[in-house]
């Protein structure tokens, strides 16, 4: 009956789909630019079945906002278009 109680515990610790998710969501929001890092938070995320495809405005304006200067001031004047860019154009 033990062995039941710990497994059950085991499942709700980490099978929680809520609390893996807004982990890695919280990762993307408080790391420091690095376009792996960023990758494989995507990856994990879409793996997870988010629909990461669909969040380029989302996570472009995040790992923008983390940019240093020059390397910001330089995505500005590369992509002045009106259009949105792309994660893919990101990278």
């Amino acid at each position: 009956m033990a062995s039941i109680e710990a497994w059950t515990l085991l499942l709700n610790r980490y099978d929680n789909k809520r609390l893996i998710v807004q982990s890695h969501v919280q990762k993307l929001l408080t790391q420091t630019v690095h376009q792996t890092e960023t990758a494989v938070g995507l990856k994990a995320l879409s793996v997870l079945h988010q629909p990461v495809d669909k969040w380029d405005a989302i996570i472009i304006s995040i790992v923008a906002t983390r940019f240093p200067r020059e390397v910001r001031r330089c995505w500005e004047v590369e992509f002045a278009s009106p259009e949105i860019p792309t994660w893919t154009k990101l990278k």
